[in-house]
């Protein structure tokens, strides 16, 4: 397996001043279980007492003199799943992980938006309410705008089973879809597809050019499978969302059919990845053998799971 790092340079650790802060930071390293890179010396880290603890507490998995820059400006897939705690400032920082699909953070972003090294609580959804605007009503935009990411598999297979696309996936893929990105973007969709394969696929392309620029859409590489892992879920290379019930729910705005929770996870940060990567490995081994697709079958996340 090939998994994310976080990378936490020398100028944002000195640019956190309380110890308490530092403390809850290395809580969270500690408990991501990913390892963690710095441009610290060997010896810089022996003096520090709480980087030593940090050192200690994960095995050794802390690795010093290391540049960012060879990460968070490379194209495999390890930089592009990782975490970047860098110094510099907020604008530049917030295009760079915008135009690449990565999570960067300086102190300041830190301190505002700790999210990501975060569990939030599943969010329940009642069969017994009306959700009008389906997956655009506002309680779900924390789990599904707004997320860093360059590639996407989603798996439901009654996404596209009727003989058309169904309006659910229109509305998710308007939500979860970054807005810009200078990397090409790589989308593979997994769904039972019964009938009118070509036009669904054309139809999930015509959704992404009306929702996105021209050179978003010129630059996505688009999947769909006739084939589905029986779990339904949204990864990407930053984070995995599950949903009991499915993705296709409230068919325009309708009740839904089942009351069921939603949960997003963001395994480089948690630790949870032992969803994360069997999800990845059998729609990686479903793309691999089906005959039965529209497009190119390219996901850079199937790099991750990769020996």
């Amino acid at each position: 397996m090939k998994e994310g790092i976080i990378f936490i340079e020398k100028a944002f650790w000195n640019k956190i001043s309380s110890t308490r802060e530092r403390y809850a930071i290395l809580d969270k390293l500690i408990r991501s279980q990913s390892a963690i890179y710095t441009n610290f010396q060997k010896e810089e880290i022996s003096r520090d007492t709480i980087l030593g603890i940090i050192h200690d507490e994960t095995g050794g998995r802390l690795y010093w003199n290391k540049n960012i820059n060879d990460y968070m400006d490379a194209e495999d897939i390890v930089s592009l799943s990782s975490i970047f705690l860098t110094e510099g400032d907020a604008i530049t920082i917030s295009k760079k992980s915008t135009q690449r699909g990565i999570i960067i953070f300086n102190s300041d972003l830190f301190s505002i938006d700790k999210k990501v090294f975060y569990t939030l609580d599943p969010l329940p959804i009642d069969e017994d309410k009306r959700y009008y605007l389906g997956w655009k009503n506002e309680q779900f935009a924390p789990f599904l705008v707004n997320n860093k990411c360059n590639s996407i598999i989603i798996n439901d297979k009654y996404l596209c089973n009727k003989g058309y696309m169904s309006p659910d996936l229109k509305d998710l893929l308007d939500l979860v879809l970054p807005k810009m990105l200078r990397i090409p973007f790589h989308l593979s969709v997994f769904s039972e597809v019964n009938s009118n394969g070509d036009a669904i696929y054309q139809d999930i392309k015509d959704t992404i050019k009306a929702i996105r620029s021209p050179k978003f859409c010129e630059n996505t590489l688009l999947t769909l499978c006739y084939s589905t892992y029986h779990d339904r879920f949204i990864v990407s290379n930053n984070y995995y969302i599950t949903i009991g019930a499915g993705f296709a729910l409230f068919n325009g705005g309708k009740k839904p059919k089942n009351t069921t929770t939603i949960q997003i996870y963001y395994p480089t940060a948690v630790g949870k990845r032992t969803e994360y990567n069997l999800w990845i490995k059998k729609t990686r081994e479903i793309n691999e053998r089906t005959k039965n697709y529209w497009g190119n079958r390219v996901n850079r996340l199937f790099e991750l799971v990769q020996p």
